[in-house]
This record gives structure tokens, C-alpha cells and sequence, in this order.
């Protein structure tokens, strides 16, 4: 029986029993047991069909109505983030799995950003049906199948005699394809590279583009304090336009009647004396609340907005007093040589940023870069801001109007004339940016296009009558197709620093999934995917947003001063996508400076038309989370994110949130996986407990990056070249032929030892 999967839903159940269905045919193409999932889908089916009779509005299904159960004795594998290192490491992990026969078990895989890299190569390769992940039965039909055969001998193994090579002891194509394209981004290839050209002109454009909407209010500031500086200007910085078109009325010499000290120390004190007179009303409203017991939210929110427009007042009274006193100084009350060091405050202030951002072993060190990062942070707006004003200043940019402005005012009728030859160029200029900023999608001008081809190219591949091919175009839906692999779940973060909802505006944050059947969150429900982006979500999108690391927006880690300034430069891998709930979807024309709006004040809501998404690392890192969720009685964990000083923080992180969210208590000795002084651990793995609330105990093979010290000794010459092997900082996105392999085979190497282990519990499971 085929359940009908609706377009949209709040009920995760329906999201689990569309999920169960294909979980169903595809252990039955395998040749598993499928008794434990048909009872549990009849079960959940059963369920729904009630709540659905009793619901007067299907629409408002409560979102935890149906209890999942491990009853169905799933599996699940769970490859981190990590970047291309995570790649790597478990593209190797991958072939230990499957030569020790454990990957055709896996019924879910869940990933994370560089785990989602070969997670999703996995998927675009598995819509080949002669691609399969059950090499019992189909014997080098695997398509990362175990490049040498050297050691088929062992019993337990996955014989691979019938390889599809002509060579038995030449590499399988798609895993040579990997290892020559390691270097997705291209930069690697030096500054004549197109790619690295490509790459440049993207970054320029896009600081240009993406600070239309700032220039626009940096303008109009601007010409604000132009005017209450300049009261001639009023009368004589726009020219008077005779029948014509010749300027009459204005000459330079009216400027010099003017006393700038004076009129803009009258600004100054005005605003100073308006910020004194809120914070007195914020104190007022604070002391009548108190006393008389008023606190209501219409008086908290007073107080609060009477705050807010204080702390305003103070910054705007900084900034122009900064810009004015140190940058316009027309009458040399400042020494020249002043002058000429503040002139080179900005390239200080980069240089702070630069040098805060390294990292150092001296804790006195690092405090002291920390203490630079900050003030460089500080320091670089009000420079630029300073800086942009003085130009325009310099270049009489308030004083003039565009030459082809009494041209172009010919040739419009009536009222648009008469205004055209009174309108300055500040406000000329103002209104032409907006109109272009109107038709800016602020995601095709971030390097997330850039980033999302470059890892399209590497990693979304087919294969096609014995060679590689691009599977560039391969979307969400058309996914497993053939049954035979894992169901993929690509985790993303959902930004939502301005949720009203006290649980996500704590958290900041919520875990969105894309998949074959439905793509969504909690907060937000879930969508079906045939529908949601009008079924265009392709694969190598969801993989580039579950990789979106460098975003303003990072859930609980987002620092609010760096996301200011990797807005301003366009520092962005982050995406907006529609909303899955219709409710608040999105009308035909989307005004991007709003949303350009909500990511530079973090507004981000549930209820936004648009949702900003990130990497998946922002929620949780492991990708174990959604499988905690599904209940899975087994679950397999690849952690290849950077640790260097084993802190485990991803899986305290985990840990925390399965208590809080799920009720669900995981219990792991991490003994085993303590460095000693030598950097080597006894295991570089654990088995622990999953203590689901009312349920059978789960299981958790946990597995890290690391060294037992006693691997192949290419492996153990790798390290003592470079120390920090395993755990390079995922910063270095450019491997070598060495560091391929070595990451690769590390993974191989562990693989290859867990699976014994794994493969008694998967007996308990399907051989009780």
C-alpha cells in the first residue's frame, strides 16, 4: 500500500511513514527482513487514519501526534562536517563498511556538510541502477568499491573478483575521479587560473552589489549632515535651472558664509540632549513600573524601545563626530601630521583583524590577538564610514547634479521634469541604487554559486557505459530511484535570531532537512519535495547549504560584530530558501533589500516568506540528531570534524540537545579515546548506549579521527611530517596527493577494525 504523501504537513509522523515505505522495498531488494517495518508502518498508518477522523481541521495535526518507536530495528549512518577532510576520511570509511558487509544494512544516511560532500557523490551515483551499496549480492557493483583486492582472501570480507575494470588491480574510476578533482575550488592552480579569476571577479562584484541598500543610507546620511551643516545649501547646492536648462544662482564663495563649527556643534548637542532626555524616560518608565507594579508588556516594550533609540543617538553622535573632527577638518584646528596617521587608521585596522585571526600556543599570545580582532572590529566601521564621507566630500558630490540630469528631463512630461531639474544628485543617486538593489537576488551574488559549482563538479557524478560523468542537474526528487542505497537526510541549519518562539530564540536556531520525499523543519513543518521549490531543489544545492560554513548567521555561534562585516564583504555561503509552510509563502515578487535587511539586523523568523540556511555544523555537527529522531535502533557515527585538542565539544553539543529535545540519554566511555602523550589512542572508536525514553536501548558506534599508533607506516609517516594529521584545519580545503590518500586510508584503516564489532549487532538485530 502507497500512503498518499500530501504537499504539506506538520506531523513528522507522515514525514517517518513515507520515509519507512521506501526503507520497506529497499531491504526487500537487499533480501533483509522487513517484518519489524511492515508492523511499525501499520502501526503509525493506523494512528494517523484516527487522528485524521477526529480532526475537525487535518490542517492543525498537533506536530508530536504519533510516537515513534525503534520497533522498526533501523539502522542509521552518520557522516560530520569536516570539509574535504570529512569527505575523504569517509569516502575510505565508506569502503571499510562495505567490504566488512555492514554498509547494505544501513537503512538512513545522515550528513553534514563535508560528510554531505561524499554522501551526496554516493546518492548522484546510486541513480545508475547497476550502482549499488549491496555488494553480497552484487559483487563489485559498490561504486567506491575497495580500490585493491589484495587482501579478498579474508573470509569475512566481500569477495571482488567480478570487478567491472578490465584491470583487477586498477583503481574503480569514480574513486580515481576523486582523488585527481580533490581540490574542488580550483584555487589551487595559481593566480593565472580562470577559476581563480572567476573567483576574484565574484568576491569584487559581490561587496559591490551586496552593500547597495548601506550605500544607499550611507548617502542620504550623508547629505543629511551635508544640509544641516550647510543651511545655504538648501538654496544653493542645487543649481536653479533657468527655461533653458542653464545653472543660475549658485557660485562657490556662498559655501564660505557658512560656519561649519558652529551649526554642526549645534547638531552634536541637540542629539546629545535628545539621548539624555530617553535614557531619563526609559529611567522614568523603569521606576513607575516598579513602583507601581505595571509590569506589563506594553511598559517593558517602552522601556526597551526607549533604550534601543538611546543607544542609537550615542552611535550616530560618535560617528559624525568621528567623521567631522578627524576627516573634514576645512579649518586646521587638527595637525596635519594627525591628519596623515588617522589616514592610515584603516589599513591598521585591517592588519588588527589579520593578525587577530591567527591562532597561537601562548595563552598570553592568543589573548593579546583576541584583544586586536576586537578592535579592529570596532574601529573598522566608523574608518570606512569616515572615510567614504570625506570622498565624497572631497569630490563636491553634495554640491553638484548629474550632467545628463536637465537632459534627461527634456524628454519627460510635466511634473516628472519639474522635479528631475530640482533633484540633487545624493537623492537622484539614492533613488536609481534602490530601483537596482529591487532587482539583486542577494544569493546570486554570494560565493555560495561559486562554492556549489566547484563542489557540483567534484562530487556529482555518474557513471555512464564505463565513464564519469557530470550529474550536475540531478535534483532531490530523483533521488533512489533504484532502492539501492541508504535514505539520504542532508542536514542544514535554519537561522532564526528573531523567533518569538523563547525555545529557538534561545537557540537561535532550528535543524532543517532536505531529502527525496519532504524538505523542512519543526518550526516550520515539512514540505513534499515534488512541490516545495516548485521540485527544482537540486542535490548539489542541499549539499553546498548543509556546507555553508562561512555565513553571519551561525545559530548559537554567531558573533554578531564578525556577521556585521562578512555581510559588508560579502563573505557569504549561507542561502535563502522559501518557506515549506504555504502559509507564508513567498508573492511573486520578492523584495530582496528586506531580506538583505533581516540578515543585517538578525530578524530571521519562522514566519519569513524566505528562510536563511546554513551549514548544518550550526545545529549539530554529527548528523546524529535526525536519527535520534527517527528512533534507530543502530546508529553508526563518523566524526571527521577538526578536534585537535579532543575537546569531543560535537558530541557534547549532541548530547545536550537529545536530552532537551528527544528525552533521549546517550551513555559512551570515552576512555578508550583519550590521547596519551604520544597523540595515540587504544581505540578509535566506542560503543555506547542509547537510552530512548519508554523504548528498547539503542546502539552507538561512535568513531573519531585518530591514531592508535600502530597503522601502516605510510600513515605514521604522514603524521610525523605533519603533526596535526588527523585533525588539519578544515581551513585547507587543498589536499595533495599524500594527504588524499592518507586521510582515505586512515578511514579504511577504521573502518576496516569496526566492523566486527558492528557487524554482532546488526546480527542481534536481524538474527535474534
Amino acid at each position: 500500500m502507497t500512503t498518499k504523501l500530501p504537499d504539506y504537513t506538520r506531523s513528522f509522523a507522515e514525514v517517518y511513514l513515507a520515509e519507512m515505505e521506501y526503507v520497506k522495498t529497499k531491504r526487500e531488494t537487499m533480501n533483509i527482513a522487513t517484518e519489524t517495518v511492515e508492523k511499525e508502518s501499520d502501526r503509525i498508518r493506523q494512528e494517523l487514519e484516527k487522528l485524521s477522523e477526529n480532526s475537525e481541521n487535518q490542517s492543525e495535526v498537533p506536530r508530536f501526534d504519533v510516537r515513534i518507536s525503534n520497533d522498526a530495528e533501523l539502522v542509521g549512518l552518520a557522516l560530520s562536517g569536516g570539509g574535504v577532510r570529512s569527505a575523504t576520511f569517509n569516502l575510505g570509511l565508506l569502503q571499510g563498511l562495505d567490504k566488512g558487509g555492514i554498509l547494505r544494512y544501513c537503512d538512513y544516511l545522515s550528513t553534514v556538510s563535508g560528510g554531505g560532500y561524499i554522501g551526496s557523490c554516493l546518492s548522484s551515483l546510486l541513480t545508475n541502477s547497476e550502482a549499488s551499496t549491496d555488494s553480497s549480492s552484487k559483487k563489485g557493483h559498490f561504486p567506491f568499491r575497495f580500490h585493491r583486492d589484495s587482501e579478498s582472501d579474508e573470509h569475512q570480507e566481500v569477495n571482488y573478483q567480478l570487478l567491472s575494470e578490465p584491470d583487477s588491480y586498477e583503481e574503480r574510476r569514480e574513486v580515481s575521479y576523486l582523488r585527481a578533482a580533490k581540490n574542488y575550488l580550483g584555487l589551487d592552480r595559481g593566480i593565472f587560473s580562470l577559476d581563480t579569476w572567476r573567483f576574484i571577479s565574484m568576491f569584487l562584484s559581490g561587496v559591490i552589489l551586496i552593500n547597495i541598500v548601506p550605500l544607499i543610507f550611507a548617502i542620504l546620511t550623508a547629505y543629511g549632515l551635508f544640509l544641516i551643516e550647510n543651511p545655504l545649501a538648501v538654496f544653493y547646492a542645487i543649481p536653479q535651472l533657468n527655461e533653458i536648462g542653464e545653472v543660475v544662482g549658485y557660485t562657490q564663495g556662498n559655501f564660505d558664509k557658512v560656519s561649519t563649527f558652529f551649526n554642526f556643534h549645534s547638531l552634536i548637542n541637540f542629539l546629545l540632549e535628545l539621548a539624555m532626555y530617553t535614557f531619563g524616560m526609559m529611567i522614568i518608565a523603569r521606576g513607575l513600573s516598579v513602583f507601581s507594579n505595571l509590569n506589563t508588556k506594553v511598559v517593558t516594550g517602552l522601556q526597551a524601545w526607549l533604550g534601543v533609540i538611546t543607544v542609537i543617538l550615542v552611535i550616530i553622535v560618535g560617528l559624525t563626530t568621528f567623521t567631522f573632527y578627524l576627516f573634514l577638518d576645512e579649518y586646521g584646528k587638527i595637525d596635519k601630521q594627525l591628519l596623515t596617521l588617522l589616514n592610515y587608521t584603516l589599513l591598521a585596522a585591517i592588519l588588527f583583524f589579520i593578525f587577530g585571526r591567527l591562532k597561537a600556543t601562548n595563552q598570553f599570545v592568543q589573548s593579546i590577538l583576541k584583544v586586536m580582532l576586537f578592535l579592529a572590529l570596532v574601529a573598522l566601521f566608523p574608518i570606512i564610514f569616515a572615510q567614504f564621507f570625506r570622498i565624497l566630500w572631497k569630490l563636491s558630490f553634495f554640491e553638484t547634479v548629474y550632467d545628463f540630469v536637465p537632459m534627461l528631463a527634456t524628454f519627460l512630461p510635466g511634473t516628472f521634469e519639474s522635479v528631475l531639474k530640482w533633484l540633487p544628485m545624493p537623492i537622484f543617486a539614492a533613488v536609481i541604487l534602490f530601483i537596482i538593489s529591487l532587482m539583486i537576488n542577494i544569493n546570486s551574488i554570494s560565493q555560495h554559486a561559486f562554492y556549489r559549482d566547484g563542489l557540483s563538479k567534484t562530487y556529482m557524478i555518474k557513471r555512464k557505459k564505463g565513464k564519469i560523468k557530470s550529474n550536475e542537474g540531478i535534483t532531490l526528487k530523483e533521488l533512489h530511484t533504484h532502492h539501492n542505497g541508504p535514505y539520504h537526510l542532508i542536514n542544514a541549519t535554519l537561522n532564526l535570531q528573531g523567533s518569538t518562539n523563547r525555545h529557538l530564540s534561545g537557540r537561535m536556531a532550528d535543524y532543517f532537512i532536505f531529502s527525496k520525499f519532504y524538505c523542512g523543519a519543526e518550526s516550520t513543518g515539512y514540505h513534499h519535495t515534488e512541490s516545495y521549490n516548485k521540485g527544482q531543489t537540486e542535490l548539489a544545492t542541499a549539499m553546498a547549504i548543509s556546507g555553508a560554513a562561512a555565513s553571519p548567521s551561525m545559530g548559537t555561534d554567531t558573533n554578531s560584530l564578525m556577521a556585521f562585516y562578512m555581510i559588508l564583504f560579502n563573505i557569504r555561503l549561507n542561502v535563502w530558501m522559501p518557506n515549506p509552510n504555504p502559509k507564508y509563502a513567498a508573492k511573486k515578487l520578492t523584495i530582496w533589500p528586506r531580506y538583505f535587511l533581516k540578515e543585517f539586523f538578525p530578524l530571521n523568523k519562522e514566519e519569513n516568506a524566505k528562510l536563511n540556511l546554513s551549514d548544518g555544523a550550526h545545529h549539530e555537527n554529527l548528523g546524529i540528531y535526525p536519527l535520534l529522531k527517527r528512533r534507530c535502533r543502530l546508529i553508526i557515527a563518523s566524526d571527521a570534524a577538526s578536534d585537535p585538542d579532543y575537546k569531543i565539544n560535537d558530541l557534547a553539543n549532541l548530547k545536550r540537545k537529545a536530552r532537551i529535545d528527544l528525552g533521549i540519554n546517550i551513555e559512551l566511555d570515552m576512555t578508550p579515546l583519550r590521547p596519551d602523550q604520544d597523540g595515540n589512542v587504544a581505540k578509535c572508536y566506542v560503543k555506547g548506549i542509547i537510552h530512548y525514553p519508554n523504548d528498547k536501548n539503542g546502539v552507538l558506534f561512535y568513531i573519531k579521527t585518530s591514531m592508535t599508533g600502530k597503522e601502516p607506516e605510510d600513515l605514521l609517516s604522514y603524521r610525523r611530517k605533519n603533526p596535526s594529521f588527523p585533525d588539519e584545519t578544515t581551513a585547507n580545503q587543498f589536499f595533495n596527493e599524500a594527504q588524499f590518500e592518507s586521510y582515505r586510508k586512515l578511514g579504511e584503516v577504521i573502518g576496516k577494525a569496526v566492523c566486527p564489532d558492528i557487524e554482532e549487532e546488526i546480527q542481534n538485530i536481524f538474527l535474534p
